[in-house]
């Protein structure tokens, strides 16, 4: 019979498809091999996460409480997007 700590532990990583597939898509693992890189990726999440608080900060009170979840990964992809672009065309 397994512990309650061996099976919180398995339930935590290899056993929880939803936390391997979210790390699998999580941009903030990927691999830098120079500084430069390591700085660019570390600016466009500052920016994300800044420009993505302010802004559902704003709309907070705007957005009925079911659907403030899906708008919440709306702004946050879009930001997303707008920093991928940005990098693509300035630094490709």
């Amino acid at each position: 019979m397994p512990t309650p700590k061996k099976v919180f532990k398995n339930n935590l990583g290899k056993n929880n498809p939803v936390f391997a597939q979210i790390l699998g898509i999580c941009s903030t693992l990927a691999v830098t091999n120079a500084l430069k890189n390591t700085i660019v990726m570390a600016v466009g999440l500052i920016f994300v996460l800044s420009f993505s608080n302010m802004i559902i900060s704003i709309l907070r009170k705007k957005i009925p409480a079911r659907i403030r979840m899906m708008v919440e990964v709306l702004v946050i992809a879009s930001l997303v997007i707008i920093v991928d672009i940005v990098l693509k065309a300035y630094l490709p």
